[in-house]
């Protein structure tokens, strides 16, 4: 390695690396800054030769060259729920593709920590933000959304002006409910979010869908917290009603495990006394209640979509981005049904 790369206990600058690789000044910068005049030959001579030469990009002075941060907010309502989890960790490692950094916040659900973490991504100059929005977002953090480039995924609301990746709630719901009329249940209950959540709403409209002549009671249809013990709690008052349901849908992965621990306590068998399929798929279900039937969601995809949706933005000219050409689109993903042993076919 050239004496003349590194100075004394630090990486080389972009000068000493042009210097080294005998290149101007502003073709290894471009190329490190992946332009799209430099080529992708050149780009890869120089980026192999950064890395070998331990070069490391002065985050701060590009900031203030630039306004550039490199910086991506993640805003998730839950992370302990394994569907954001596995995106999260998904669009943190694409990410890393484009050389962004990723800062995670968790709003539990909580409109204010919601505020409070957008504002935080406004202060440390995030150039955009893939969000999952509360059910109720405040009026500020609808405001500072506005300064930002984003991105929603899974759940929207109306007054942001801004792309979204979702899945197929209604079509997915209505498949899981159909596979279950397939098999001779009509007395069918579902589990869900709040109808005011924009995921709630429409997995709830996809369950009722198949039952246009006839809906099914309202007891039969049990809307509340995305938590395992609201899922627990509503199976129980589902089976303590007169007439039972032979099969429940779950719209939401949060509730597998409360309803498994809840037909265990109920001494319930799956599926000779209930069918029941989910909504999402973990590692866990596959031994969960013998293998739990399901809606499997395109996780990958829609980080992939996220991550490209967010990257186009950035390449939008900023005249565009002022007038929010192109911005309010809609992209929905299929969920597949993935048969288990959780549903059979009800006896008559």
């Amino acid at each position: 390695m050239p004496n003349n790369v590194k100075g004394a206990g630090t990486g080389p600058t972009i000068k000493q690396l042009a210097q080294t690789l005998g290149m101007a000044h502003s073709t290894v910068s471009r190329a490190l800054n992946d332009h799209p005049a430099i080529s992708d030959a050149t780009k890869e001579r120089i980026r192999r030769a950064a890395a070998e030469f331990g070069y490391v990009p002065n985050t701060a002075a590009r900031m203030l060259r630039t306004s550039q941060s490199g910086i991506v907010g993640l805003v998730v309502p839950d992370i302990v729920n394994p569907f954001f989890s596995r995106v999260a960790k998904s669009i943190s490692s694409l990410a890393m593709e484009h050389r962004w950094q990723v800062v995670l916040s968790d709003t539990a659900g909580d409109p204010e920590r919601e505020r409070l973490a957008v504002e935080s991504l406004l202060r440390t100059r995030a150039e955009g933000v893939i969000i999952s929005v509360t059910e109720d977002p405040l009026p500020e953090t609808i405001e500072m959304l506005g300064r930002l480039r984003v991105v929603q995924f899974l759940r929207s609301h109306p007054s942001i002006r801004a792309p979204v990746v979702k899945i197929g709630d209604f079509e997915a719901v209505a498949t899981a409910t159909a596979h279950l009329q397939s098999l001779g249940h009509t007395n069918i209950g579902f589990i869900g979010s709040p109808a005011s959540l924009s995921t709630g709403f429409e997995r709830r409209s996809g369950f009722l869908s198949r039952f246009p002549s006839r809906p099914p009671e309202e007891d039969l249809v049990v809307c509340g917290p995305v938590t395992p013990e609201f899922g627990t709690e509503a199976f129980l008052r589902m089976i303590s009603r007169d007439d039972p349901p032979t099969a429940i849908v779950l719209g939401s992965a949060s509730y597998s495990q409360g309803v498994a621990v809840a037909a265990n306590r109920a001494r319930i068998q799956i599926p000779e006394d209930l069918s029941i399929v989910g909504f999402g798929d973990t590692y866990l279900n596959e031994v969960l209640l013998g293998g739990l039937t399901t809606m499997v969601l395109p996780l990958q995809e829609i980080a992939d979509t996220c991550v490209e949706t967010l990257r186009l933005s950035f390449a939008q000219s900023e005249r565009a981005a002022e007038a929010g050409d192109g911005l309010a689109i809609i992209q929905s993903l299929p969920a597949r049904l993935l048969l288990r042993s959780t549903t059979r076919k009800l006896d008559v």
